[in-house]
């Protein structure tokens, strides 16, 4: 039924719905559907806590869901790069 919360009308419900989704640790066939649709969501609010929520549990799946694109804040860090001479 917390998946249901995650389409009410109201923003706010639908992020609170998604932490409390997210909570739950649902397997990837079930959080995914909802991750993806709520990083659709009319509200950027709810987008971020997808995305973020995404990145935490299912790391795999940002590329392939176009997430940095959407956020590119959250793609990780390159390491160990050697600077190139200028």
């Amino acid at each position: 039924w917390l998946a249901k919360v995650t389409q009410n009308p109201d923003s706010q419900i639908r992020m609170l719905g998604l932490f409390a989704f997210e909570g739950t640790k649902p397997s990837k066939a079930i959080a995914m559907p909802v991750l993806i649709r709520s990083l659709k969501d009319p509200d950027e609010s709810v987008q971020v806590v997808a995305a973020v929520q995404m990145k935490l549990d299912f790391p795999e799946e940002m590329e392939t869901n176009n997430v940095y694109a959407l956020f590119p804040a959250l793609r990780p860090a390159l390491t160990n790069q050697v600077p190139e001479p200028k």
